[in-house]
């Protein structure tokens, strides 16, 4: 009897095994096909060449147009203004009249007193009308100098590790129909404004443009990183892993996606410089990328 039981539990240990054998093949089986479906899949996809060019990476300001030197004008002696002699617009000469003031009283008169410009430039604004009182102390015109135009801005504490005198800048003025300017930031104080975060900061502006006006709203981007004639790829090209902060990039050859590991230069919104990893021969999957793997079987489609 106890033969007997024995050999009923080799024999049950035995099927055991045997089953667990064959549940394995079937597995492995069932696995094989499915990698061989897998890889059997063609994936549709778009691509692109890298191009060589140009590119750029900029942080953007906004300002105000002023001009190199911009003065209140002041008169000498008390009195009403009797006129302005010079119009907004006008150009003048250091110490040319824009302005009479009448500084007469009951029972005395006085030969008006010229009311005269400290610099060279352009009336921008006359600030009184006829008649009204002035001393030496009320401003009556604004005389501006546009001989060199600047934009004013202020820059933020996290961009001040990267902006630098000297830099070039394009700067694009609202009233001109967004025409862009060449510009140099011209001047960068070492004070940051506790209020504001930010310091204060002068773009010169290096295109000539008789039509620009003293107060105007100004964009302006300073170029902080440039190449040239270099390899470019649009951002959508390119895969950066989050975890190890490395960019990729799919090519294909002979109708397989390759994955290639890049190496890369300046970032900016639209495109990235690519250093190694692909050339120009090298055709970069656009669309169709987030399937890929590498290894996968492609279709280039339009």
């Amino acid at each position: 009897m106890k033969k007997t039981i024995g050999w009923i539990i080799v024999i049950a240990v035995i099927g055991v095994a045997i089953f667990r054998i064959v549940e394995s093949i079937k597995i492995r089986r069932e696995r094989v096909a499915k990698w061989k479906e897998k890889t059997e899949e063609v994936v549709a996809v778009t691509t692109i060449k890298p191009i060589r060019g140009n590119i750029k990476r900029t942080i953007s300001f906004s300002g105000s147009v002023k001009g190199e030197n911009q003065v209140q004008v002041f008169p000498d002696v008390p009195g009403r203004l009797l006129k302005y002699t010079r119009k907004e617009g006008d150009r003048v000469k250091k110490n040319s009249e824009i302005a009479l003031v009448d500084r007469s009283v009951p029972g005395m008169e006085y030969e008006p007193s010229k009311v005269r410009s400290p610099v060279s430039g352009t009336v921008a604004r006359l600030l009184l009308d006829n008649g009204q009182a002035v001393s030496p102390g009320v401003p009556v015109a604004i005389i501006v100098d546009m001989s060199k135009v600047k934009v004013g801005i202020s820059i933020g504490e996290k961009s001040l590790s990267e902006v630098k005198v000297g830099m070039d800048a394009i700067i694009s003025i609202r009233a001109l129909g967004d025409k862009k300017l060449r510009g140099k930031l011209d001047r960068l104080s070492k004070l940051v404004d506790p209020t504001t975060r930010s310091a204060y900061g002068e773009v010169l502006i290096q295109s000539k443009n008789s039509n620009i006006i003293p107060g105007s709203f100004a964009d302006v981007e300073i170029i902080v990183e440039s190449s040239e004639n270099t390899l470019i790829l649009p951002r959508e090209a390119v895969i950066e892993d989050i975890e190890t902060h490395k960019f990729y990039a799919f090519c294909v050859k002979e109708g397989i996606a390759e994955k290639r590991e890049l190496k890369t230069g300046i970032i900016n919104g639209s495109s990235v410089e690519i250093t190694s990893g692909v050339d120009e021969d090298c055709y970069v999957i656009t669309k169709g990328r987030e399937f890929l793997e590498g290894g996968e079987k492609v279709k280039v489609v339009k």
